[in-house]
């Protein structure tokens, strides 16, 4: 339920090129609501869920970190590491990190577009199923989502076509027989 989306370039390889240097890089969430769906819409979910949180949002000051595991001294948790001497985890303008919270900034090359609620009936499975994580879903959740996911953001729609495309050739070659 969530994408790595490059705000900069096509290409999330060439993003990370910029940060080579670095042990890690921390991305922002950018929370995803249920848009209205009582149960799982048809078709790809990043054409079903367009509306998130702003990007002040608390919620969006979470991240995930793609990090050199070389460098990697202990998981904090799945979302933030500790670095071997030396090493730096860093924001999108370089800056050192030290946690899983950074103010979200609108200009970063990449974003992580968290598609947390989805549909009324696939929030509440997730909820009966323990999911959440840091967030810990339960159905006050569905409703602060719904309430504060008041943008629409069709920006990962550019990707679309090229995603039904593998998805097709993903589903032909695990159908044909060998």
């Amino acid at each position: 339920d969530e994408f790595m989306v490059p705000d900069t370039s096509d290409d999330v390889k060439r993003v990370l090129e910029n940060y080579e240097d670095f042990g890690g890089l921390c991305v922002n969430w950018k929370i995803f609501g249920s848009d209205g769906h009582l149960e799982r819409p048809e078709g790809l979910q990043i054409g079903a869920f367009v509306r998130c949180m702003p990007n002040q949002h608390p919620w969006n000051q979470y991240v995930k970190t793609i990090a050199r595991p070389s460098l990697i001294a202990k998981a904090q948790n799945a979302h933030y590491f500790e670095y071997v001497e030396g090493a730096t985890c860093v924001n999108a303008r370089r800056d050192a990190v030290r946690g899983p919270y950074i103010p979200c900034d609108p200009n970063a090359p990449l974003r992580l577009n968290h598609y947390y609620t989805r549909s009324k009936q696939e929030f509440e499975e997730k909820v009966v199923l323990g999911g959440g994580g840091h967030l810990r879903a339960n159905i006050n959740s569905l409703d602060d989502c719904a309430k504060n996911c008041v943008i629409e953001d069709r920006s990962i729609l550019r990707f679309e076509s090229a995603l039904k495309d593998a998805l097709a050739r993903r589903t032909q070659t695990a159908c044909s027989p060998e």
